[in-house]
């Protein structure tokens, strides 16, 4: 009886371990995306727009997270790998001029930035090229601009959209079981809150999956702003009805 219980403590020990490990190495990633129209209406000003083309949303970054049983794990500054425009290949720059852009701060200072804090972080220690060019991708796949699109919804300071209209232009094209995060600006001048920032989530293999996730909440935006507030716009807030403004 004694060895038949040594055996199953040594089991029991064997599974805690292996759930242990399977938690500490599964990962989710947050792609965040800004309206441009919103973010240059609470900017002075917005000089830095490389060759953004007015038909999509703007990068705000690519966050991997571990995804544990009870709750998002966020994780930064993983590892010690500083920033270097020379290692981004000239295709992957071409394309990141036009989705990822520091719009009212330094460009390349923005994507230093975003990828020592969370790029540094992403499974495998990738290089910074792989890193921009799957955000980069991700963000023509997933353009956030023809989402809203194909459900009508333009670019309109005079009409108000409710959280359903964005919450279902999302659904009719990611699923309707895929739960996404969105945030707003106030206009301190007309009180109004504007379309800021949105997010939608991804699996291991990159797949779509729901933001369901305590770390994920709309609340948490204001977080993430107090940490980077030298690439952040105006503080961010949960909105129910918003106006989704017009580029300047």
């Amino acid at each position: 009886m004694k060895g038949r219980n040594i055996q199953v403590f040594v089991v029991f020990s064997i599974l805690i371990y292996a759930s242990n490990s399977l938690e500490a190495t599964t990962y989710m990633y947050i792609l965040a995306q800004e309206w441009v129209g919103s973010v240059c209406k609470v900017e002075p000003s917005c000089p830095y727009m490389g060759k953004y083309d007015g038909q999509r949303w703007n990068m705000h970054g690519l966050w991997p997270n571990t995804q544990l049983t009870s709750s998002c794990g966020s994780i930064q500054y993983c590892r010690t790998d500083p920033y270097d425009s020379s290692k981004i290949y000239k295709n992957t720059k071409d394309l990141l001029d036009v989705v990822w852009n520091g719009l009212y701060s330094d460009t390349e200072t923005f994507r230093g930035y975003e990828w020592e804090k969370h790029g540094t972080c992403y499974p495998g220690e990738v290089s910074q090229n792989y890193f921009f060019q799957t955000a980069a991708g991700l963000a023509q796949k997933y353009n956030y601009y023809s989402i809203l699109a194909k459900a009508g919804i333009y670019p309109d300071n005079s009409r108000q959209l409710f959280e359903s209209d964005i919450r279902n232009a999302f659904a009719a094209v990611l699923g309707t079981n895929v739960k996404i995060t969105f945030s707003c600006f106030k206009d301190q001048v007309t009180g109004k809150f504007l379309l800021g920032q949105l997010k939608i989530c991804f699996d291991e293999q990159l797949q779509i999956r729901t933001c369901n996730c305590k770390l994920n909440d709309e609340e948490n935006d204001i977080d993430e702003q107090q940490n980077d507030s030298q690439f952040q716009a105006q503080p961010l807030v949960s909105c129910g009805s918003v106006f989704y403004y017009p580029e300047l």
